[in-house]
C-alpha cells in the first residue's frame, strides 16, 4: 500500500476514491506519524463485524469508507488536558493520526454497511450481497447520542 496525504492510498492509486482531493486532515501526515489501531474481525450470519478499540475517539474525530473490498478507518486521537502545560512520566497512549485498512472477502455489500460507536468500542458491519460493489461509501457512525 503506498502512502500520501491523509493516510493510506489503496494500491497506490493517489486522487481515487476516499484519498481524493479536500483532506480535512493535515497533509503533511507521514508513515511514522500514524499509529493503528487493534481490531477484531468476525464473520457472522449475513455479513463481517469489525470491532476496533478506540477509548478517547469521539465520533467526531472519525471516518469509515468501504472502498470496494477495503474497509478504511481513520481519524484523531487528541490529546490529553489540551491547553495544560504537562511533562508525561510515562506514555503509553497512542494520539494522533490513526488509520487502519481491512481487506474485506468478495460479496460484500458497501452501500449497506453500518457503524456504531459506544464506549470507545467502534463497531462496523459490512453485510454480505449478491455481489461486491466497487464504489466508494462514507459510512455514518452511530452513537448513544445520536
Amino acid at each position: 500500500m503506498a502512502f500520501y496525504g491523509k493516510f493510506f492510498s489503496i494500491g497506490g492509486r493517489p486522487g481515487s476514491g476516499a484519498n481524493a482531493g479536500g483532506d480535512t486532515f493535515a497533509n503533511a501526515v507521514n508513515s511514522s506519524d500514524v499509529w493503528e489501531p487493534a481490531a477484531d474481525v468476525l464473520e457472522v450470519e449475513g455479513g463481517i463485524v469489525v470491532l476496533m478499540d478506540l477509548p478517547g475517539v469521539d465520533r467526531d474525530s472519525l471516518e469509515v469508507t468501504v472502498d470496494g473490498i477495503y474497509l478504511i478507518v481513520r481519524g484523531i486521537r487528541r490529546g490529553v488536558c489540551p491547553g495544560v502545560t504537562r511533562r508525561f512520566v510515562r506514555m503509553e497512549i497512542s494520539r494522533g493520526f490513526f488509520g487502519k485498512i481491512i481487506p474485506l472477502p468478495g460479496g460484500v455489500s458497501a452501500s449497506r454497511c453500518e457503524a456504531r460507536l459506544t464506549d470507545g468500542v467502534l463497531e462496523i458491519l459490512v453485510p454480505f450481497g449478491k455481489k461486491t460493489t466497487y464504489a466508494v461509501n462514507t459510512v455514518r457512525i452511530y452513537s448513544p447520542e445520536g
